[in-house]
């Protein structure tokens, strides 16, 4: 803790609030459906728009994104929790990410992240994105009969093309197997 005359740097506030949130083992779980990860979620918000260098009390704004991509750019994990302060970066991650548009995420956040730990664990995370999006999308084609008759109806027609260059192939193969038949018996 940081007495009221010592200046903080301006990372420090996301490391102690990280810090005391796994020492209290603060449910960091995204889609929390017991607790909503809710003491969490208000310990960042408070946490965030008492940041230094943050000058509103809204918490995730422009300005909270910078200061919070700062501290969780300087943010490395130790041996020892590493799994809880991942699923806490995470959950901060996706809490601004759902908040902010995407032009501000990109430029305030993933670019100021890259190259640090934090960044590493966005990347995973947009991975992870990506892999159920796409997922999702091939179960709803596969749900969605009108769909699934336009798949089959382009699978038809491609085993059908395939068929017709195989006949044309053979019906060449034939004809120069007649030539060299007629000209072997003359």
């Amino acid at each position: 803790m940081t007495h009221s005359g010592d200046r903080v740097p301006e990372h420090d506030w996301l490391r102690e609030f990280l810090a005391d949130a796994i020492r209290r083992d603060l449910c960091t779980n995204v889609n929390c459906t017991t607790c909503g990860s809710g003491e969490f979620r208000l310990g960042f918000s408070n946490a965030v728009a008492g940041a230094p260098g943050q000058r509103s009390l809204l918490g995730i704004d422009h300005g909270g994104v910078r200061v919070t991509a700062k501290g969780l750019a300087s943010i490395s994990p130790h041996s020892e929790h590493t799994w809880k302060l991942e699923s806490a970066v995470r959950f901060i991650l996706y809490e601004i990410w759902r908040r902010v548009d995407e032009e501000t995420f990109q430029r305030e956040l993933e670019v100021q992240l890259n190259e640090s730990w934090a960044g590493s664990v966005l990347m995973r995370m947009k991975s992870h994105y990506a892999r159920v999006e796409t997922a999702r999308r091939d179960h709803a084609e596969r749900q969605d009969p009108a769909l699934a008759e336009k798949r089959r109806n382009a699978k038809r027609q491609i085993r059908q093309t395939k068929h017709m260059e195989r006949l044309a192939l053979k019906v060449e193969r034939d004809r120069l197997w007649r030539e060299n038949q007629s000209k072997s018996n003359q």
